[in-house]
C-alpha cells in the first residue's frame, strides 16, 4: 500500500473515531493536510484540527477539515 492510500485510511479513521461528536454525524467528513489544501486554492472553506503523527514520517502532518465550498450555504439537516 503506498502513502497516499495510507494517509488517507489514518485521516479517515481519525475523523471517526476522535473528531465525530458522539451520538451525532457529522455533515461533513472531508480531512485533508496541507499540501492538498494548497491545490484547493480557497474554494472551500475549512477547519484547522491540528498535527498527526504518521509512522515512517518524520514530521507530523496538519490535518483540516473540509466544511463545505465557499459562497455556497451549508445544507438545511433533518431535525428528525
Amino acid at each position: 500500500v503506498g502513502d497516499t492510500v495510507n494517509f488517507a485510511a489514518r485521516l479517515e479513521s481519525l475523523d471517526k473515531d476522535q473528531l465525530a461528536p458522539t451520538g451525532q454525524s457529522t455533515q461533513c467528513r472531508i480531512l485533508t493536510d496541507e499540501t492538498t489544501l494548497r491545490y484547493l486554492g480557497g474554494r472551500f472553506k475549512t477547519q484547522p484540527i491540528g498535527e498527526m503523527s504518521l509512522k515512517g514520517k518524520e514530521r507530523p502532518l496538519i490535518t483540516y477539515r473540509i466544511l463545505g465550498q465557499v459562497g455556497v450555504p451549508a445544507p438545511e439537516r433533518d431535525s428528525a
